[in-house]
């Protein structure tokens, strides 16, 4: 068991709060240092019955963000029911 703010252990306390938990997007370039941990991390979580979407892109994280953060934005807003801002 991690730290407070370990993505495990709140997913654990929210589940023993009956929380609803929202659907997550691991999101990491290929070239990115965190990839096996992202994909460690994904592997683990149906275990605590969590849902989850990978993507993985071939680019580090930074160019990862600039690719993608609308896209990832548009996920969250959607799983966290958020009204996206109008364009």
């Amino acid at each position: 068991m991690g730290t407070k703010h370990d993505l495990l252990t709140l997913i654990r306390l929210a589940q023993r709060r009956h929380r609803r938990l929202p659907q997550i997007l691991i999101d990491c370039g290929t070239e990115d240092s965190l990839l096996d941990a992202n994909r460690d991390l994904h592997r683990r979580l149906p275990g605590i019955k969590c849902r989850t979407r990978t993507a993985s892109f071939p680019a580090t994280t930074m160019g990862l963000l600039d690719l993608h953060i609308r896209e990832a934005i548009a996920f969250h807003a959607r799983n966290l029911h958020l009204a996206l801002p109008a364009k």
